[in-house]
């Protein structure tokens, strides 16, 4: 099957992510998971995401709302700019202190 794609937004993520789920034969058993995860927390969706790719390796069987995936995606680039700054930070006021 062909996913259309496009360099200007996420859709080539979602395309990269139908094509690994197809590759995981516990697909199934992780969507399970996942939707019994949604149902225990009052959640809305939920995804399995490769932080690095951001390609999401399942989610729950509700609808893949691509919005909503671009959301994640922005919050997880968020996540991961602000980790680097605290982990900068912290590590110059460590040094600091094995200075003084």
């Amino acid at each position: 099957s062909y996913h259309l794609t496009s360099i200007y937004d996420h859709s080539i993520f979602e395309a990269f992510s139908k094509v690994v789920q197809k590759l995981i034969p516990q697909l199934a058993t992780l969507e399970n998971l996942l939707d019994i995860l949604i149902s225990n927390s009052r959640m809305e969706k939920a995804y399995l995401v490769d932080v690095a790719s951001k390609i999401y390796i399942a989610s729950d069987t509700t609808y893949v709302d691509m919005q909503q995936y671009e959301l994640c995606s922005d919050m997880i680039d968020v996540v991961i700019d602000v980790s680097c700054i605290c982990l900068l930070y912290t590590s110059d006021a460590a040094d600091e202190e094995d200075s003084v």
